[in-house]
């Protein structure tokens, strides 16, 4: 699943490609949050999230626990807030 950020955001500091971890970042049609690999997309506007344990994704969610040692930052080096694809 491709989770794109408007172009206004500023890009993230992670090099291109270069995988991290995301916790229970990306679900299914039965909305079981699995942990995912990420890296960054082309142009650094995009986020890249991928699980073998779901092969069609239809969510992803950052940093929906109670504590989370972030792994996402922005070019200033400021941590990336919790986000979500779905509604539910």
């Amino acid at each position: 699943i491709i989770f794109a950020f408007p172009s206004r955001v500023v890009p993230f500091s992670i090099a291109i490609r270069v995988p991290f971890q995301m916790l229970d970042a990306v679900a299914g049609d039965d909305y079981v949050f699995h942990p995912a690999e990420a890296y960054i997309g082309n142009g650094r506007q995009t986020v890249v999230v991928s699980s073998p344990e779901v092969p069609r994704p239809v969510a992803v969610r950052y940093g929906f626990k109670d504590y989370v040692d972030g792994s996402l930052f922005n070019f200033w080096g400021l941590p990336a807030s919790s986000f979500r694809s779905d509604n539910r």
